[in-house]
């Protein structure tokens, strides 16, 4: 048996997707999962996770869509959420609910997963990133050809 490593924020995504998936049955076709945090998180996020969470934004994030793995920009959709009887976005991000849970309920459509960490920032909107000869989105040199 393979167990992968995870962060810890993606162990409740996949159960709580099991769990929906199991009540829905048979008629559950797509499942969107957020992630929000209900505290502050000054001091609650380490340093490896913002550094994470920063590079993150400039890679494609992986969602399982029409049966199938696809990448998109991080952050290109956003989606609503009931969280505590309140109303909060999340935005597209990348997360390992997308490779468990279809392989476990293979009659999924989609599966997309979302971060409403920051509720008080506006939806990213983001600019080409340019790849540098090492792929290296922090360096602004043209690919060489």
């Amino acid at each position: 048996m393979l167990l992968p490593a995870f962060g810890y924020d993606y162990v409740p995504g996949v159960l709580a997707g099991t769990l929906a998936a199991r009540q829905g049955g048979d008629a559950v076709r797509a499942i969107d999962i957020g992630c929000f945090a209900t505290g502050p998180l000054l001091h609650g996020v380490s340093q490896g996770t913002r550094t994470t969470m920063r590079d993150g934004l400039t890679v494609l994030s992986a969602r399982w869509n029409q049966r199938r793995l696809v990448e998109e920009r991080t952050a290109a959709h956003v989606h609503p959420f009931t969280v505590r009887g309140r109303r909060k976005n999340a935005f597209l991000v990348s997360g390992t609910e997308v490779l468990f849970l279809p392989e476990s309920f293979p009659l999924l459509d989609a599966v997309t997963v979302y971060n409403g960490w920051f509720p008080g920032a506006q939806p990213p909107h983001h600019r080409p990133v340019r790849h540098g000869r090492h792929g290296d989105p922090a360096s602004h040199r043209p690919p060489d050809d």
